[in-house]
């Protein structure tokens, strides 16, 4: 996961880069140029910011996406953080933020429709899973991470199905996707977004589950 910069660690300036730059230590092998390992530097690079200086750095990019309000408010910074918290591991670059928290603004119900790839996966067995997820939230008002895993637990012992028997159906009911951020840093995150004046609302947990077993039951 994140973590901040270790004591004594700086973050240099290009000013101070180019102090230590020199032609006679260029290698004079040819160059390759590994966009994966630049990413790998970018990655490392981005681990040195304090949190609240990765919100702030972030906030533009999200904004130009039409994904949040251009203010700053505790709320808004905390679900920021949120988001980095959960996707931090796969940014190479600032502006993926937007892409990687697709599913938190988005819901696809579309990848659900009968006849679809994901709709034909669903054994009885992962609708029932969802069933007993839902039923066991629908009077929640707000689901946060020690309530979401008492009830996966309660699911888990009403259906017998566990692991990823257990996990990938809400998984799906949740984001209409196979894979995305772990599932107790999604839910949170929902939970704050849709009590947030976004320019698009975002659904949460309880939302996403009723139109999910529309679509598949």
């Amino acid at each position: 996961g994140w973590s901040p910069p270790q004591e004594g660690q700086e973050i240099l300036s290009l000013a101070q880069m180019a102090q230590h730059f020199s032609l006679d230590r260029v290698s004079k092998s040819p160059a390759i140029f590994d966009p994966e390992k630049l990413n790998w530097v970018n990655r490392s690079h981005l681990r040195l910011y304090s949190m609240p200086q990765l919100v702030d750095l972030v906030r533009p990019f999200l904004v130009k996406a039409g994904r949040i309000p251009d203010q700053k408010n505790p709320e808004l910074d905390r679900f920021i953080e949120m988001i980095l918290e959960a996707t931090i591991n796969h940014l190479g670059r600032l502006e993926q933020a937007v892409s990687e928290s697709r599913l938190v603004f988005d819901f696809p119900l579309q990848n659900l429709s009968p006849g679809s790839e994901m709709f034909q996966l669903l054994a009885p067995e992962a609708i029932s899973v969802i069933q007993s997820f839902y039923r066991h939230i629908e009077n929640i008002e707000e689901l946060d991470v020690e309530t979401y895993r008492k009830i996966a637990n309660i699911v888990k012992t009403e259906t017998g199905q566990k692991g990823k028997n257990l996990f990938h159906p809400i998984r799906v009911a949740l984001t209409a996707e196979n894979s995305g951020p772990e599932l107790e840093k999604l839910v949170p995150i929902l939970e704050l977004g849709k009590k947030l004046n976004l320019p698009t609302p975002v659904l949460g947990c309880k939302e996403r589950l009723k139109l999910a077993l529309a679509k598949i039951s």
